[in-house]
């Protein structure tokens, strides 16, 4: 009998149930347990218990009380096994994700004593299990008390507020006004308060909740990451660059100006600090997208009244030029590649073992576009293809090191036939001479002795070369199926010092962007203004500022609702002072959404607009 026979009459499948599948429920007995009446899909014969005695029957288990099925065949209890391994990597991975935010201390003590006065003068301790059953607690709304104190404090260090703002009658008058209506007598939290009980328990209980994180480096490592500054040197795109920022300038800074470009463009010009990233290819994608409206603006009888200013003939000769049009096109054209690529790799998703193969594809897809516009055959000689690929390849040798050609070496996708047979050039990481080398130098620095070193270089022989348990139909149907870190897990038991590798490369990201912000935290927290704060309590602050945002955005209400990406604008929030500023976008690339937020007059950033120009800035 098939094995999808009764697939349809089966509940769907939670975790530690996959197996439920394959037999039918007849009818549940023994009240509110998990057994049932069930009949199986494979040999037919009806019995009665639980998911555990279902598991036994199909996977042949003897000494649960239940006969092993007949009908059962070998590669079909090989098929059992590997739907119990994916249900329980995929258990485990739903697991990492769910990190809630830190509880009250009220909900961290499930038991509170009383000291009541008994008979004889003697004294009596009552537990009570929850708050709704201690009269005293009941009574004052303690529990309650203590909970809004947290989360007045979150606000104030995860928004960085100054504790002297405690001291502030309206924001003392305002929480006693909204606590008349709930919690009779209620005073919100004061200064001292704030700055020393409140916050010594608010890290505890982060680091409570990242212990269980923390226990995971010893299988999947830890990063340490580090930036580094580049400069740029002026070219015809800086240039352009240039002359894109003061029109940019010369619209904003003026109101009149600001408001007859409001008239004529429905999206706003984006103001990109220079040391974001990508902050000049992002403005110009936001002028090619509004590039109707503005010729439209300089051209308008309204523009016509500011015709005499300084700087505006220069503004609508250059809007007005196809040729400065067409430089902005062939920037954003062969800047794409390279934009693309370093989006996706710049975020704290893993994605060390990817680099490799990604880089090789961004330089070849620039050399296409530069040629296309060049019209030149591959073949040919391009002088600007070679001033673009030399600044390449030198990013490439400063930043490329032997960990990325081992991550690269152990993602088995690229040992498969149909990512091989994409590209005629593409060979396996074991037959490309550099990865080889790399990898070798990876795997002396990570193991020392030379015996277990030689162990791995003949699993990775074994792993590369589809041998021994890697011959397996599943496991190289998976190579190209299935993420990598899921590929380890259930197929590399056979290689342990290989699959221990690949379990800590393969969840690495590749960038620093995940920790950027942290850089300029500390000063966020210790300005100018706060510069008698004591070291411990600033490194305390930044401790919770920077792991309260990281808990946070792995909460769905991050992502959708009046909360959704609530710290979007960082830690710069003196960038909104300057009027005239319609849309302030700090941009980095763990802030990737923000570019496909279109801000409206009402300050309402989820409408976006029906037509053509409500796109993702980043798209070509």
């Amino acid at each position: 009998m098939s094995s999808s026979t009764g697939a349809s009459s089966a509940p769907k499948t939670a975790e530690g149930s996959v197996l439920w599948q394959f037999v039918t429920k007849l009818d549940k007995f023994g009240g509110k347990g998990g057994n049932f009446k069930w009949k199986c899909n494979y040999c037919g014969v009806t019995k009665n218990g639980s998911y555990t005695r279902v598991k036994a029957h199909l996977l042949k288990v003897t000494g649960e009380g239940v006969a092993a099925c007949e009908v059962v065949t070998s590669p079909e209890v090989a098929k059992f096994h590997k739907l119990i391994e994916e249900e329980k990597a995929k258990a485990e991975q739903s697991q990492l994700k769910k990190v809630p935010l830190p509880p009250s201390s009220a909900s961290l003590t499930s038991t509170t004593f009383i000291e009541t006065q008994g008979g004889l003068g003697s004294k009596t301790r009552r537990a009570y299990t929850s708050e709704s059953d201690n009269p005293v607690i009941k009574a004052f709304n303690v529990g309650a008390r203590d909970h809004l104190h947290s989360e007045i404090a979150r606000m104030f260090y995860s928004g960085g507020l100054p504790f002297n703002l405690a001291r502030n009658p309206h924001y003392v008058s305002s929480y006693m006004y909204a606590a008349n209506h709930s919690i009779p007598g209620y005073i919100p939290p004061g200064y001292n308060l704030l700055r020393t009980r409140l916050l010594q328990r608010e890290r505890a209980n982060i680091e409570r909740l990242l212990d269980p994180i923390k226990g995971t480096w010893k299988e999947k490592g830890l990063t340490i990451a580090s930036d580094g500054w580049s400069d740029s040197q002026r070219s015809w795109i800086t240039i352009v660059v240039g002359d894109a920022s003061c029109i940019k300038n010369f619209i904003m800074n003026h109101s009149m100006r600001l408001a007859i470009f409001n008239e004529f463009v429905s999206l706003k010009l984006l103001s990109v600090a220079e040391t974001r990233f990508a902050s000049s290819i992002v403005m110009l994608r936001r002028f090619k997208l509004i590039k109707q409206g503005l010729q439209s603006m300089v051209i308008s009888t309204q523009w016509n009244s500011h015709r005499e200013e300084q700087g505006a003939s220069f503004v609508r000769e250059t809007l007005l030029n196809e040729k400065w049009w067409d430089k902005v096109d062939y920037i954003l054209s062969f800047t794409g590649p390279i934009y693309d690529m370093l989006r996706e790799c710049d975020t704290d998703k893993p994605t060390l073992h990817l680099i490799y193969d990604m880089w090789d594809n961004m330089i070849e897809k620039v050399k296409c576009v530069i040629y296309k516009h060049e019209e030149k055959h591959l073949e040919d000689e391009s002088e600007f293809y070679d001033v673009v690929h030399k600044i390449l390849v030198d990013r490439w040798n400063k930043n490329n090191t032997p960990l990325h050609c081992l991550a690269h070496a152990l993602n088995p996708r690229y040992y498969s036939d149909i990512w091989l047979e994409e590209d005629p050039k593409r060979v396996p990481p074991h037959k490309d001479e550099e990865v080889t080398n790399e990898r070798k130098k990876c795997l002396k620095r990570y193991l020392n002795d030379s015996m277990e070193r030689t162990k791995a270089n003949m699993e990775y022989a074994k792993f590369s070369t589809k041998e021994g348990l890697f011959s397996d139909v599943d496991s190289i149907e998976d190579r190209c199926n299935m993420d990598p870190h899921s590929w380890w897990v259930i197929h590399g038991a056979s290689a342990p010092i290989l699959q221990t590798l690949a379990l800590k490369i393969l969840t690495q990201p590749s960038s620093s962007s995940c920790c950027e912000r942290n850089w300029s935290t500390y000063s966020f927290i210790h300005s100018l203004r706060r510069n008698k704060m004591t070291p411990q309590r600033a490194e305390d602050l930044v401790y919770i500022h920077s792991n309260l945002r990281l808990l946070s955005r792995r909460s769905p209400q991050y992502c959708n609702g009046v909360t959704k990406m609530w710290d979007i604008a960082g830690d710069q929030f003196g960038s909104l002072d300057d009027i005239g500023m319609l849309e302030v976008a700090n941009l980095s690339l763990d802030e990737p959404e923000m570019e496909v937020v279109v801000f409206t007059d009402d300050g309402d950033g989820d409408q976006a607009n029906s037509d053509e120009e409500a796109i993702e800035v980043g798209s070509n």
